[in-house]
């Protein structure tokens, strides 16, 4: 790892669910691809398939950025583990990586340099959507300024790759944790975020970041080797095929273009 260039601390969470093969690609090039140095907390959602061992492996090569590990008997979602991350977190940045999400280099020393620039940016993050759902100038006339950074506003961004002060974070508490749905609460929170006057979004040029749930991903296995787990986030988006998951995604993609969850302030 690299030295920081900047005295601030950062935390980021890591949950895995099965899925070892994503997590075999995603989880090395995040830590060496950082750009700056990071504490990790890894949470484990009761894996079978070998991603345990994988881990333990990863933190005997990877210890001096692997500080916690935490291995539960079963699935309990997003927001339990995410809330007791922030919990334990004492950083001055928190956030949260996917194990479906393949990041750029200098993908945080990036966000942590936008979030150091003005103390108006809320949730920042990489961009997750494939290209293939846009047009061009479909987004650029998107872009603000906040204060020297360029963005993207969003009420909500995905969850796959962010980073928020843990001030923010503490003036707003924890997520709400919704039973029997396990990827529930990140949205709503953000958006309480957001009505409070921060500034959500996807910094600008955009850090593209690759989801491998996309359906337009050259790396999505959602439907083939990891359909059991991946059933979980797939009933909770209401989504049974991979026709409906691109139509899910072409959707959400659209929503960005407008900036249709701006609208919520006035809600």
């Amino acid at each position: 790892m690299r030295n920081n260039t900047m005295s601030k601390t950062i935390d980021i969470l890591y949950i895995t669910y099965n899925r070892i093969a994503y997590t075999r690609k995603t989880l090395p090039s995040m830590i060496e691809n950082a750009g700056i140095d990071f504490n990790l907390t890894i949470f484990d959602n009761g894996s079978t398939d070998g991603t345990v061992e994988y881990i333990n492996l990863m933190q005997k090569k990877y210890g001096a950025t692997i500080r916690h590990i935490f291995f539960n008997h079963e699935n309990i979602g997003i927001a339990l583990p995410t809330n007791l991350f922030w919990k334990k977190s004492t950083a001055d940045y928190v956030g949260k990586v996917d194990n479906d999400t393949l990041l750029p280099n200098d993908w945080l020393k990036t966000l942590v340099a936008a979030q150091e620039k003005s103390p108006r940016i809320g949730v920042i993050g990489g961009f997750h959507f494939n290209p293939g759902y846009f047009r061009d100038g479909d987004l650029e006339n998107r872009v603000l300024d906040i204060d020297g950074v360029s963005m993207i506003p969003d009420a909500f961004i995905g969850g796959c790759c962010y980073i928020m002060p843990r001030h923010i974070q503490q003036a707003h508490g924890y997520m709400h944790v919704t039973p029997g749905k396990k990827t529930y609460g990140w949205t709503e929170y953000q958006i309480s975020i957001y009505k409070s006057g921060y500034v959500n979004g996807y910094i600008w040029p955009l850090l593209y970041v690759e989801h491998f749930d996309d359906p337009l991903s050259q790396y999505n296995l959602t439907f083939s080797e990891h359909a059991k787990s991946s059933a979980v986030s797939l009933s909770d988006k209401g989504i049974r095929d991979h026709q409906d998951m691109l139509r899910w995604y072409a959707r959400d993609a659209l929503r960005v273009v407008r900036g249709d969850s701006l609208s919520l302030n006035n809600a």
